[in-house]
């Protein structure tokens, strides 16, 4: 007789409580958190090469985590948040209401750990075949994704996040500090476009328009950080919300010949950068700095 495994185990009274008096009718996470154990039937939740070493309960969170983004769209701050916050989700992952804080760095930890890693793409491949056949499935699940598909946008819809939050909180600063040079170096739309993330964020649900969206910010950013290059004015240039954007624009983009291109394999900074494969995608942006923005 096989055994499943126990990678989660009961969910808490507590949770279960509090979502079967919100979520009265059967829906996906709840599907999820009563199977969750069977949907890792046969799938070994260990790093062979030792790199990323976690609980096999943690590793099963992650991977679950990681289609939830993908079906989402949710960026690794919105999703580490959802985990603390949504109980669905903690209902899902076998969590107690009152589960600690997670960390979104963590999740991008793990998508590193995918990436160079063939036999964890496949366990996620499994998941994702399987999380399709569960009651009430969102069509972006049931599309029949292939797992380096979800890695890369999940990881796009991340970095997106953080770039747009950098350029939004320099206009910000901006706007408190020197409002009558912003008014003067101000574009139309600037402020409606950088407003609301995750209305802007639904739009990238395609993957050019995610490209198209990368091109734009990067723009506007080289744009705004060299006119305030121009403006010698020491207040804006120390501003720690611009010294951000130019620190997110240098980990997001680099110059090449001239022109500044998005990195499309991965962050600067991300220590597995140069093992990543490129990007499936087929368009290549160029930003000129030079060009005319809006």
């Amino acid at each position: 007789m096989a055994f499943l495994p126990l990678f989660f185990p009961a969910i808490p009274f507590d949770t279960a409580k509090a979502a079967w008096g919100i979520f009265r009718r059967y829906n996906f996470y709840r599907a999820i958190g009563e199977q969750a154990n069977c949907l890792f039937d046969g799938i070994r939740l260990v790093d062979p090469a030792g790199r990323f070493r976690k609980p096999p309960h943690t590793m099963a969170m992650l991977y679950l985590i990681t289609a939830f983004q993908y079906m989402e769209m949710l960026p690794d701050a919105l999703a580490a948040e959802a985990v603390q916050k949504r109980v669905d989700w903690k209902y899902a992952l076998h969590l107690p209401l009152n589960y600690p804080d997670m960390k979104a760095a963590s999740l991008c930890e793990f998508r590193g750990w995918l990436v160079v890693e063939p036999a964890a793409q496949r366990s996620l491949q499994l998941l994702l075949h399987r999380l399709s056949e569960v009651t009430d499935c969102p069509a972006r699940l049931r599309s029949g994704r292939e797992a380096s598909q979800v890695i890369s946008t999940v990881c796009q819809t991340s970095r997106l996040a953080v770039i747009w939050e950098a350029l939004n909180k320099a206009l910000k600063a901006l706007a408190t500090w020197r409002p009558e040079w912003l008014v003067d170096a101000n574009l139309p739309r600037w402020f409606e476009r950088y407003s609301d993330f995750q209305g802007y964020l639904e739009l990238g649900a395609d993957r050019l328009a995610r490209h198209a969206m990368f091109h734009n910010i990067g723009v506007v950013g080289f744009y705004l950080l060299r006119a305030i290059s121009e403006s010698s004015d020491p207040v804006l240039a120390n501003l720690p919300a611009v010294l951000n954007l130019q620190r997110v624009c240098d980990e997001q983009y680099e110059q090449v010949e001239g022109k500044v291109q998005w990195r499309r394999e991965a962050c600067a900074s991300c220590p597995l950068y140069n093992l990543m494969p490129l990007s499936t995608a087929k368009i290549n942006y160029d930003i000129h700095i030079t060009a005319r923005v809006t």
